[in-house]
Parts: C-alpha cells; structure tokens; sequence
C-alpha cells in the first residue's frame, strides 16, 4: 500500500514539475524595439529592393518564432546580414552610408538579440545570442 502511494506521489511530482517548463505565449510588445527600428531602416530600401525584401522576410519570418528564441535568433541573424549587405549596392569610396548602415545593422542586432533574451528569460527557453557575443569579441 505504502509502494503504491509513493509511485503515485512521485508521478504527480514528475508530471507538476514538468509543467513548471510550460512556455507561456509571448506577447507581441516584445517585438516593438525592432518594429521601431524599422522606419529607419527603410531609408534603404532603394538601393537593392530585392536584398531589403529578403531582409523584411527574414524579419517577419523572426517575428513569427519569437516563441522560439533560437529558432527567431537565426531568422534575425539572416535579417542582419541581408541588411549589411544593402551597403554592396553602394559605389566604393568614403560614403557615409556605409558607415550609417553598418551602425544601423549593429543596432539591428543588439536591440533584436536583447528582446530575443528577454523572451528567452521569461519563457525560461535557451537562447545564446550569437550577433552580440560576435560584437564583444
């Protein structure tokens, strides 16, 4: 009899604490920061209208997973990248143009991985922010 209760005890503590690793649903607000972003960016969208549609799609595409932080973290990184290469469009030289979307893209990253970190945090998922620990280095 004692067997028994103990296996049922034990079970309803296996399955409670499995639970406690449910991911609530993530709230859109979160995505703000990059959507605030985004009127800036579109400054650049002339230079090479097909890079900036992957990158709008990559973004769209991140902001679908944000349920998933590594899944949307990778979305996010191709974002970044089509965002930089915008820069190619441009003749070689000193523009200030480089300059500003290379700054526009770090921005893009580090705002991005920080809401992806704070969806991770409160969702308790894993994310390793591989944009921002790459700008550290």
């Amino acid at each position: 009899m004692i067997t028994i209760l103990l296996i049922r005890g034990f079970s309803v503590i296996f399955f409670l604490g499995r639970r406690s690793t449910y991911a609530k649903p993530v709230s859109s607000d979160h995505w703000k920061p990059i959507e605030d972003l985004l009127p800036n960016l579109s400054r650049f969208r002339e230079l090479d209208s097909d890079t900036y549609a992957k990158f709008i799609k990559n973004i769209e595409l991140a902001k679908q997973e944000m349920s998933n932080p590594e899944s949307s973290g990778l979305y996010l990184r191709r974002a970044v990248d089509d965002f930089s290469s915008l820069s190619g469009s441009l003749p070689s030289g000193d523009s200030t143009y480089h300059d500003e979307i290379a700054d526009l893209a770090v921005n893009l990253a580090i705002t991005g991985e920080k809401v992806l970190m704070e969806i991770a945090e409160e969702s308790k998922q894993h994310f390793t922010p591989r944009l921002f620990n790459a700008l550290i280095d």
